[in-house]
């Protein structure tokens, strides 16, 4: 998928609520399969949001170590792609 179909798949998983750096991201590693992408979506984000949602109403946990979670989860998630 490239071109205007690609810009078209990508505006529509904006549509959806995801970051457009997500979502390209998830093409990317899905070689432009957009159901592969959202699939790769809604299991990364879903991960996202939880450490979000800790951070947020479960105190402030050091920053360093969230980050290092988030980056091992998006590794992951890529490597079973």
């Amino acid at each position: 998928m490239f071109g205007s179909a690609l810009d078209q798949a990508i505006d529509s998983m904006v549509n959806m609520g995801f970051p457009k750096n997500y979502v390209i991201q998830a093409l990317h590693a899905a070689y432009h399969n957009p159901d592969k992408a959202l699939d790769y979506l809604f299991n990364v984000f879903q991960s996202d949001f939880l450490i979000l949602f800790n951070f947020f109403f479960k105190g402030i946990p050091d920053l360093y170590m969230m980050e290092q979670e988030l980056n091992t989860n998006l590794n992951e998630s890529i490597k079973m792609i």
